[in-house]
C-alpha cells in the first residue's frame, strides 16, 4: 500500500488494490466526489473518474493509469520541456488569456488540436465553475501516455476541494460560495469559461431531485449552482 499526501498536503491517500483512495480532511470531500461523478454519470459523460463513498468521510476510485502507461501531470509535463519551476511560476502570473493560450501551445506540439483543446477546457472550466472547484491546479490535470493508445488528456477527476468543503461548517452558505475562486488560469470562474468558449451539461431533472433529497451542505451548494448557470 502506498500512501501520499493531496496537492494541498491534508488529505490522506492511498493506492490499495487497484484502488485510490481518499479520507477526508476538511469534511466533505468524499461527498463532493460522490455528487460530481453522479452528476457527471447523469449527464451521460463517459470519460471521468467514477467515484463512490466508502464510509462517512472515505471514498475510492479505480485506478485509472492503463498497465504500463503513466500519468503525467500538466506541471510536470512543463517540466520535462525544459521549462523550470521559476518559468511556470511567472507563467501563472500571466493574464489568464496568454496562460491559456500557452497551455494550448504546449499541448498541440504533443499532438492535441486547437478545437479538441478548447472543447476539453470548456468542459473542464465549465463543471469546476458549477462545483466551485477550489484545486484545478496544474498538478491537477494532465496526460495519460500508454503504449498503444494516443496521449490522452485526463481533467474530469479529483473534486474533493469543491461545493465549499474547505470553508467552515459554520460559515454561511453564500460567503463560502462568494470565496471560493479558480485556481487553473484565473480566480474568476467566469473568466475562464468566457476563453473556452461555451459548454452546457444536459442536467436531468432525476439529478435535481437527487440533491434535493440528499440534505447535506455540499449538495445544496450544488443545486444553488445549477439554479444559477441553469435556470
Amino acid at each position: 500500500m502506498t500512501v501520499f499526501t493531496s496537492s494541498k498536503g491534508t488529505q490522506e491517500k492511498w493506492l490499495k488494490d487497484d484502488y485510490f483512495y481518499k479520507r477526508d480532511f476538511f469534511g466533505g470531500e468524499a461527498e463532493a466526489e460522490f455528487l460530481v461523478s453522479e452528476f457527471l454519470k447523469s449527464c451521460g459523460i463517459e470519460d471521468y473518474v467514477p467515484y463512490e463513498k466508502v464510509g462517512s468521510d472515505l471514498c475510492r476510485s479505480q485506478n485509472f493509469i492503463p498497465e504500463g502507461g503513466s500519468f503525467v501531470t500538466m506541471f510536470r509535463l512543463l517540466q520535462q520541456r525544459g521549462y523550470t519551476e521559476s518559468d511556470i511560476e511567472q507563467i501563472a502570473k500571466k493574464q489568464p488569456q496568454e496562460q491559456y493560450n500557452f497551455l494550448k501551445k504546449e499541448l498541440a506540439e504533443i499532438g492535441f488540436s486547437e478545437a479538441e483543446l478548447d472543447s476539453i477546457f470548456a468542459r473542464l472550466f465549465e463543471i469546476d465553475r458549477l462545483t466551485l472547484n477550489v484545486d484545478r491546479h496544474w498538478n491537477n490535470f494532465g496526460i495519460i501516455f500508454s503504449k498503444d493508445e494516443p496521449p490522452y488528456l485526463l481533467t474530469l477527476f479529483d473534486f474533493g476541494y469543491s461545493l465549499g468543503v474547505t470553508f467552515p461548517r459554520t460559515m454561511p452558505t453564500h460567503v463560502a460560495i462568494r470565496k471560493s475562486k479558480a485556481m487553473t488560469v484565473s480566480k474568476s470562474f467566469d473568466k475562464q469559461c468566457e476563453l473556452a468558449g461555451t459548454f452546457s451539461f444536459d442536467i436531468q431533472d432525476s439529478f435535481i431531485e437527487f440533491l434535493k433529497n440528499r440534505k447535506t451542505r455540499e449538495a445544496h451548494i450544488f443545486l444553488s449552482r445549477i439554479n444559477k448557470y441553469y435556470n
